[in-house]
């Protein structure tokens, strides 16, 4: 966006930003708008000559060299306060972190109500997620197809999504019994990580539980 300044003699063009603790942005051009500049605008200039011009365009350059370097110090200030701002607003954000809410290891229904065709369940701690989900397929009203799709995902404090640790979509059986036993065998591989509130958390996977580099209350790591 152009400013008119000064009779639209020139245009000043520029914006700024500042988000703390990460951004401070600025631009600023001018430009001369000739069509509307007169003879006096510069014929003091004009009649000091060429030699005295050039001492003078130097003079100008310099204190704009001047200036520049003051700008230069002040953003190099002001990205030693934005790192202390980032520092202290890390530390808030440990601070105000809650616990992520689970079910104590204890499966339920996720809120939804089984249908003889369709049912979940869901357990989790403050560190892993387990769910399953069983879709019936009939024929004439009667089973032919079981849908097993099943997950253990990590309970991440910075992904929204989690982090998926194993897991199976839409695996088919021929059976109710088939896909039970299947199902049990997923549940009994993954058990050791729903016995504790806060089970211990893989090496790997230790930044999900992290803010600002440092661990999380109530969290430890797995030893190697």
């Amino acid at each position: 966006m152009h400013n008119y300044i000064e009779d639209k003699k020139y245009w000043q063009n520029g914006f700024e930003r500042l988000v703390y603790g990460s951004e401070l942005s600025t631009m600023r051009n001018i430009s001369f708008n000739e069509m509307a500049l007169g003879e006096s605008d510069i014929n003091g200039l004009v009649e000091q000559g060429k030699d005295s011009l050039e001492q003078l365009l130097s003079t100008s350059i310099a204190k704009e060299d001047a200036i520049y370097n003051q700008i230069m110090g002040l953003l190099d200030e002001w990205e030693q306060h934005a790192h202390q701002t980032s520092l202290i607003k890390m530390a808030m954000k440990y601070l105000e972190a809650k616990v992520i809410k689970h079910s104590s290891n204890q499966w339920h229904s996720e809120g939804k109500a089984d249908r003889e065709d369709f049912w979940m369940r869901e357990r989790s701690n403050a560190t892993y997620i387990m769910w399953y989900r069983v879709q019936v397929y009939t024929e004439r009203n009667t089973p032919v197809v079981w849908e097993l799709s099943w997950t253990v995902t990590i309970q991440s404090h910075i992904s929204s999504s989690g982090v998926s640790i194993g897991g199976q979509y839409n695996k088919k059986f021929k059976s109710k019994e088939a896909m039970e036993k299947y199902l049990n065998g997923r549940i009994k591989a993954y058990e050791h990580l729903f016995q504790d509130e806060f089970p211990p958390i893989p090496q790997k996977y230790s930044q999900h539980f992290k803010i600002g580099g440092m661990l999380l209350p109530r969290y430890v790591i797995e030893s190697v």
